[in-house]
């Protein structure tokens, strides 16, 4: 999804590639030519894999991981018991008197246990003075995961990122963006000094919380720039087996600006040395303790987070369903788009999350509806007509579910999932029209046994 924005010229990087590969090209060879064309994509989200090994082409993929030891923290800094939460993904103690501690090893656990998890950190240092949140080493997770982790420490409601999915065939082609934004959530928020560590490991999700933490006026980000690796990825199945992991989604900060690549700046740079962890010394640490005792902190201007505060229509939507009904919602949403209110924003993506979860929740009437919605407003996602046709099979509504799926027959599938998901309605569709095996089965053999009977 970054082209446009890194600015590669992708035909000419294929000019001067292709010519590499012939028919006395060895599979190892073809392995090496594509990890060095893919790296001048600088994206550690592109990545090529076989059944033994996954290699990726980003910036952090060529470092050392040598600067930082969460064992350290805990046996030299911290001062009495340390918690542990999550599986170990939570880590967590008092530095000083004043100073609290969290070190976030990812954002991968389930929603509702990771919202637990941090009311606790919270409730636990509601009395410190300053904290300290750390996220080196965190490989990433889930992006809402750690919107709701930010959200314990937003002092008001700030718009930090939006993101989009390259969906098209030209380089250009995205859907509508989403807006995100941090607003205090929890029985109690902490909003005092706060410090958050970075490094070029805090990956991903990592990246994402960085960008919802540094609009917060009292959190001053310290380290290292972050890995900038944004995008949520799929893999796609090459023709030998390999697997090409490709980053789908473009994120921008809230002024516009795409880190991807370079990764998210600190406030303030420093960074450790592998001779300093191996000394037992985390310099990073330890300047951020300094400017906490130091009491010289200052709540930062972030008034460009209160520009674009827009309200997702989807789940408004979700709310308003559950509160009146699927159709009253829908009628407020129609409204709203057809207002052109700019205070509010549409998004497939989030349309596409939300109709999986009524899916699994096998709330149909909710899904069929918001997926009527969709398929009006975005009418060139593939998905959209093969969920919609299941909706409808499922409320026994088959010549709704036949013109969905005649429709979608000329919508171009742009994700390696949608042919799959496509096929599948087609093959319910059909079952039902024609009814299963075993069921044609026995009606044929009662008919069987009916005319046994005549003729006898």
């Amino acid at each position: 999804a970054q082209f446009g924005v890194k600015h590669v010229d992708w035909d000419a990087l294929y000019r001067v590639y292709r010519p590499r590969v012939g028919p006395e090209t060895t599979e190892s060879e073809l392995w090496d030519i594509m990890l060095e064309m893919m790296g001048h994509l600088n994206d550690t989200h592109v990545c090529l894999s076989d059944a033994t090994r996954r290699e990726c082409v980003g910036i952090v993929d060529e470092l050392e991981r040598d600067d930082f030891s969460l064992e350290m923290v805990i046996t030299k800094y911290l001062d009495g018991d340390t918690t542990t939460a999550l599986g170990g993904s939570f880590t967590y103690g008092w530095l000083t008197e004043d100073i609290g501690y969290l070190h976030i090893g990812d954002f991968k656990d389930p929603m509702d246990e990771t919202v637990a998890a941090i009311d606790l950190v919270i409730e636990k240092f509601a009395g410190a003075a300053g904290m300290i949140v750390d996220v080196r080493y965190n490989p990433g997770g889930t992006g809402a995961v750690a919107t709701r982790v930010a959200n314990r420490f937003a002092d008001r409601r700030r718009h930090f990122m939006t993101s989009q999915i390259r969906y098209g065939k030209d380089h250009d082609n995205f859907d509508s963006p989403a807006y995100w934004n941090v607003s205090p959530e929890g029985t109690i928020q902490f909003t005092k000094p706060t410090i958050l560590l970075t490094h070029r490991f805090s990956e991903s999700a990592a990246d994402i919380f960085t960008l919802a933490m540094r609009v917060l006026p009292h959190v001053t980000v310290v380290g290292d720039f972050t890995a900038g690796a944004f995008s949520a990825q799929f893999p796609e199945r090459l023709p030998n087996g390999w697997r090409l992991w490709v980053a789908f989604k473009l994120l921008r900060d809230h002024e516009g600006v795409c880190w991807d690549g370079i990764g998210v700046p600190p406030d303030l740079r420093i960074r450790n040395t592998k001779a300093d962890i191996d000394a037992g010394e985390d310099r990073v640490l330890e300047f951020a303790i300094d400017l906490l005792e130091r009491g010289d902190l200052k709540p930062q201007d972030e008034v460009t987070s209160l520009k674009n505060l827009k309200a997702s229509l989807v789940w408004e939507f979700a709310r308003d369903a559950d509160e009146r009904g699927p159709q009253a919602a829908r009628a407020d949403l129609e409204a709203a788009v057809a207002s052109g209110d700019s205070t509010y924003f549409l998004s497939a993506d989030e349309i596409m999350q939300l109709s999986r979860r009524y899916m699994q929740a096998g709330r149909m009437e909710e899904l069929v509806t918001i997926l009527e919605v969709c398929r009006a407003e975005f009418p060139q996602f593939s998905s959209t007509y093969s969920m919609l046709a299941m909706a409808y099979l499922a409320t026994g509504n088959v010549e709704a579910a036949k013109e969905v799926l005649t429709a979608g027959e000329s919508i171009e599938a742009m994700l390696p999932w949608e042919p799959g998901e496509f096929e599948r309605a087609r093959k319910a569709l059909r079952k039902e029209v024609q009814g299963s095996a075993a069921a044609l089965l026995e009606q044929a053999l009662e008919i069987a046994a009916d005319l046994s009977q005549i003729v006898g």
